[in-house]
């Protein structure tokens, strides 16, 4: 049965220091998660793991919809005798973070379901938080990755293991998973947003991926050797960069300036991104200000300085003045975005803007975007092909509507 089948292949994969253990599934209702918990229910005498599920209501959807996922969530549990946790975030709060946080909806939501699976984990004593991605999501973030111009282990997709989580569904594509609850003779929930285009990863998913299907047979195999490819090379780097780690002071990071410039230009890129992480930029910097600082420029931009003083290298946070301001970003889908020194409201008629605005210019653009602001002034915005009609504009920071 391909059942077992499954199962001893879920089993090879899962790794023993686990077993035993209390361990946290992130069960949506879906196929994938539904799976999930199913496999590692049928395989709990095996692993001795001790199960505890967590399901998150971010109140995005329809009530009855939201509310639904997770009375199936808990109603499937309790078929099962293993105890299940709803987490119901507060009415708005999803879209309150997207604007403290200058986010999409979709990126926040995520912001905070995985804040609420490692509260879950601790408040449990759980090693591990189990999430349900599939080899059809690596591929799918593989190709999102490559065209948002992703850069070091960010464009090696959905890692395996990353801190308290871990994926065990990777080796497995949607088709046989869809088989597998086909045949356990358990149903599942669709979430209605899968279908709505005018989200990336939709579009990714319910556009490009058909036709790739269609016109590039076995694309997914040199998809995901590229990214095992990819993947080696990052370890290797990754060791070249420790072995010239930044120096802290006063929250500046600094280095020999010839220790730096000595180094091979992709060297001195990805020891500038690793000092941008330490010192938690906020902003996305271009990879042309960074390249522009490697090559000896010094540039202040999205609140960073990064400076050549003597004989060091110098990064560091500064007071954005807005006579360097620049901004570099991308928008992906209907709302109000604040930075800085700009607002950017995007909308889904021209007539929505100029209710809001009428001397301010007003662009059309198909979404997703990159845009460009350059010393407050707007240098660029580039539009995705065959992406979704939307019409943009640029106000200060500090316009409210």
């Amino acid at each position: 049965m391909f059942f077992e089948e499954f199962e001893n292949k879920f089993f090879d994969n899962l790794p023993r220091k686990f077993f035993g253990k209390d361990v946290a599934l992130a069960v949506s209702g879906g196929a994938d998660s539904v799976s999930m918990l199913l496999a590692l229910y049928a395989l709990r005498e095996k692993t001795g793991m001790r199960l505890h599920v967590v399901t998150v209501n971010h109140l995005i959807r329809t009530k009855e919809e939201s509310e639904g996922d997770c009375e199936f969530v808990l109603e499937l549990c309790k078929k099962l005798n293993v105890e299940c946790c709803v987490v119901n975030a507060r009415q708005g709060e999803i879209f309150s973070l997207a604007d403290e946080r200058n986010k999409g909806i979709e990126e926040s939501a995520r912001f905070f379901r995985y804040g609420a699976f490692e509260k879950f984990a601790k408040e449990k004593n759980c090693d591990v938080v189990f999430l349900a991605h599939n080899k059809n999501d690596q591929e799918e973030t593989l190709l999102q990755r490559f065209l948002q111009g992703a850069y070091q282990l960010s464009a090696c997709g959905i890692p395996e293991t990353r801190g308290v989580f871990f994926r065990p569904l990777l080796i497995f594509s949607r088709e046989e998973i869809l088989k597998y609850l086909e045949e356990k003779g358990v149903s599942f929930r669709t979430d209605s947003t899968n279908s709505d285009v005018s989200y990336f990863r939709n579009r990714i998913r319910n556009v490009l991926v058909p036709v790739l299907n269609e016109n590039f047979s076995g694309w997914q195999s040199a998809v995901l050797h590229g990214m095992q490819k990819k993947m080696l090379d990052e370890d290797f780097f990754e060791s070249l960069v420790e072995a010239h780690s930044w120096k802290e002071k006063n929250g500046s990071f600094y280095l020999e300036k010839t220790e730096f410039m000595n180094l091979h230009l992709s060297l001195r890129v990805r020891l500038v991104y690793s000092a941008l992480e330490k010192i938690k930029a906020e902003n996305r910097i271009s990879y042309d200000n960074i390249k522009k600082f490697c090559n000896g420029s010094t540039v202040n931009t999205c609140g960073i300085s990064m400076s050549f003083e003597g004989e060091k290298v110098l990064i560091k946070h500064f007071e954005n003045s807005g006579k360097n301001s620049c901004l570099f970003a991308i928008i992906e889908e209907l709302g109000d975005f604040d930075f800085d020194f700009v607002k950017v409201l995007v909308r889904k008629s021209k007539e929505d803007l100029k209710n809001l605005l009428s001397s301010e210019k007003i662009i059309s653009v198909k979404l997703p975007i990159t845009i460009e602001f350059r010393e407050n002034e707007l240098k660029g915005v580039v539009s995705a092909e065959g992406g979704k009609d939307a019409f943009i504009c640029c106000v200060s920071a500090n316009e409210r509507f």
